[in-house]
């Protein structure tokens, strides 16, 4: 018993609230995230009816400062200790609706989804710790085999408030067969069983994502198709794609040097391929490193060209981001390519109607006016002659800004910051045609 005596959460009836998520945020900030105390001599049921009567004032209100005046005369009233709110002109910010510091395990391997959740950490408020695994692809850490890292799991599930595990899929496998009281998200970069040994994961996998606690979270809407191939079944997710923060190695240096030339990547067979073509139509390029420097080098060349190796990567929105213009082929032109030598990841996805469009992220529809395409290598001599790159660079640099906006809320939703769950997509029939699941 505190110093505020005997107190209670009042149950919160279950309501359809307006689509406008500030007021059932500000709820549920005020009533459950910051179990707010109290001070009353009266019973449990008047408290109740008070809180009730509350929320549908703000819902009939409707208003910002109708929210504010009312909360401040019912603090005033009856002595309420709640915690601070900050607002600001434009009303409430979910960001700083946050008074606790969560605390966020987040496991991967990949330099790029570490960079873009550090940031997308660092906007709502959360402490990340880093574990980066450094045993094989689809090998068990060590301690699975002094305790199929039961301790360790029950560390981190102790320590932290939520454990994400990213990129490589299988590294979550010790949390999922081991008891752990905290959210478990899986988000899915680069196809769920990448390096996978064990085919009993696939079971276990399929099993797991069926726990409430365990929420997936694709960054293209492959990953699901393809462990729909795989016989999983992936029911409820999240599909949120990279933001496009990238390693802060890669914007650490000014790069004031503006190069009037188009540039290619070296990718193995992808720049060996361009090489040829640019050469037979006489277009004169720079070829760049693997390695060469990221996004804000890129962005001091007219352009870059490139040829879709894989259905998504993490640099199409860091190019974005910093407004990188990039020239693809056509998705008529590419299938012509892949008929030829040209190797793509998931050429099944060329077999099936809507295929391209609706899983390469290059073709689909949210990206299409962001990326700029060719039919033919001989076209490109006039796409680069009159294209107006500026303000094809500012078009990008928008779209990222806009859509960063949307993963943000779609983040706040998965990490508890607010109750408006409508991000979630749920798929009553399986993707692809498979009817065996495990």
């Amino acid at each position: 018993m505190g110093i505020w005596g005997d107190w209670r959460l009042c149950p919160i009836p279950k309501i359809n609230f307006p689509r406008f998520s500030s007021i059932p945020n500000l709820i549920y900030i005020f009533f459950i995230k910051n179990k707010m105390e109290i001070k009353l001599n009266f019973g449990l049921k008047k408290k109740c009816f008070i809180i009730i009567l509350i929320i549908f004032l703000i819902i009939l209100f409707h208003n910002h400062n109708a929210i504010i005046n009312i909360f401040t005369k019912f603090k005033k009233a009856f002595n309420l200790n709640l915690n601070t709110v900050e607002q600001n002109k434009s009303g409430f910010n979910n960001k700083k609706l946050m008074v606790k510091k969560n605390k966020i395990l987040y496991v991967s391997r990949h330099d790029g989804t570490i960079a873009n959740f550090d940031y997308i950490a660092k906007h709502l408020g959360f402490n990340i710790t880093l574990l980066r695994p450094d045993y094989e692809y689809g090998r068990y850490p060590e301690c699975y085999n002094k305790d199929k890292c039961i301790s360790f799991v029950k560390e981190k599930c102790s320590e932290f408030d939520y454990i994400i595990i990213c990129d490589t899929i299988p590294d979550s496998f010790v949390f999922l067969i081991n008891k752990c009281h905290k959210k478990i998200i899986l988000e899915i970069t680069n196809r769920f069983d990448f390096g996978i040994r064990d085919k009993n994961l696939y079971k276990i996998f399929s099993q797991a994502i069926k726990n409430k606690n365990i929420i997936v979270v694709e960054n293209n809407p492959f990953e699901v198709y393809y462990a729909c191939e795989k016989n999983v079944f992936i029911k409820n997710y999240y599909l949120i794609r990279p933001i496009g923060n990238p390693p802060n190695s890669t914007v650490m240096e000014e790069h004031k040097q503006y190069h009037d030339i188009v540039a290619l990547i070296d990718k193995y067979q992808t720049s060996k391929l361009l090489m040829q073509k640019l050469n037979e139509v006489k277009l004169p390029y720079k070829i760049l490193p693997f390695r060469h420097g990221g996004p804000l080098v890129l962005s001091t060349y007219k352009a870059i060209i490139m040829l879709p190796y894989q259905v998504s990567v993490m640099k199409i929105m860091e190019n974005l981001r910093y407004g990188v213009p990039m020239i693809i082929p056509s998705e008529k032109l590419l299938r012509e390519l892949i008929k030829g030598e040209y190797c793509f990841a998931a050429k099944q996805l060329f077999k099936i109607t809507n295929g391209v469009k609706d899983y390469i992220e290059f073709y689909n529809d949210l990206y299409r006016d962001y990326f700029i395409y060719f039919d033919s290598f001989n076209d490109l001599h006039n796409i680069i002659k009159y294209t107006d790159f500026k303000t094809f660079r500012e078009k990008e640099k928008k779209f990222v800004r806009h859509y960063e906006q949307k993963a943000l809320k779609m983040w706040e939703e998965i990490l508890d910051i607010s109750i408006v769950k409508e991000s979630k997509i749920i798929d009553k029939e399986p993707l692809c045609n498979n009817k065996v699941f495990y």
